[in-house]
């Protein structure tokens, strides 16, 4: 089984993007199970001048069920960023019992055009709480990466402060524009609070001592620890050593330090420096 992937955007009727490939991470490639077939590489650059395809990624196994599964987990962990691909449309395809039963015709997409095309999720205050406190966390980690001495407290360059709350503003920014100020208040190391200005413009919490930490097996992934949740954050450090984490329906999350044009179903990030009293 064969699932093309395209730089193209399904919910725009399949248009071909262009862009570069600022983050590529390829499924793993298992003899006889898993190829992948593909001219391009991290970096690399999709113009309007040839086909935008990406890759080929070819299955194989004992059944068609068996095909489909695999073709899915390998989709799943396939991350290209950078601009809209095809990946998601065709993890939805998988899923549709017609496509399973192999009982299609040229007509699939227009009668499961709801499940296939829906409408792109709004991203809860929730997320948008979890987007910000990743981005603080992994500002505070690269830090220590960069201590000297971890006994000097004039080296921890991390958010403490004596006998203040550390509180630190962040504005997200959408592709339309949209702005949303988050508060981040840093409590230890990996351990932070998050909070936005209601209508009356007090303080009010999105997430409560949320622990972050990195994956022991997979330094790819975040572990993101609340009192009633535990749920994995994907990011990557691009070339240019900017932080992008990916949304779990494939969209990238820009997570820059200025205002810039992004990609549908984006977020960007504008640091302010100023400390918030409350």
């Amino acid at each position: 089984m064969e699932a093309r992937i395209y730089a193209e955007d399904p919910d725009k009727s399949f248009l071909p993007q262009s862009g570069v490939i600022s983050i590529l991470r390829e499924p793993k490639q298992i003899p006889g199970v898993v190829r992948i077939d593909s001219s391009v590489r991290q970096g690399d650059e999709i113009t309007t001048y040839y086909d935008p395809m990406v890759s080929k990624l070819i299955v194989h196994a004992e059944n068609r069920a068996k095909a489909i599964e695999t073709l899915d987990e390998a989709l799943e962990a396939y991350k290209v960023v950078g601009l809209p691909t095809n990946i998601q449309f065709l993890r939805r395809a998988l899923a549709i019992d017609q496509f399973k039963r192999g009982d299609f015709d040229t007509s699939f997409i227009e009668q499961n055009y709801d499940e296939l095309l829906r409408e792109a999720r709004r991203f809860s205050i929730y997320r948008k709480g979890t987007v910000a406190i990743v981005k603080v966390f992994l500002e505070t980690l690269k830090m220590r990466s960069k201590r000297r001495s971890h006994l000097d407290p004039w080296e921890m360059r991390d958010m403490f402060r004596i006998n203040h709350k550390a509180m630190r503003p962040l504005t997200l920014v959408d592709d339309e524009d949209n702005e949303m100020p988050v508060y981040v208040e840093y409590l230890k190391e990996n351990t932070f609070n998050a909070y936005h200005k209601d209508e009356s413009g007090f303080l009010t919490s999105i997430l409560l001592n949320a622990e972050i930490e990195v994956h022991s097996e997979r330094p790819d992934d975040l572990i993101v620890r609340t009192e009633s949740e535990t749920y994995k954050v994907d990011y990557y450090f691009d070339k240019e050593d900017m932080v992008t984490q990916v949304d779990y329906e494939g969209s990238p999350l820009n997570i820059v330090s200025s205002i810039s044009l992004v990609n549908t179903q984006c977020f960007v990030i504008v640091c302010q420096a100023q400390e918030v009293d409350h």
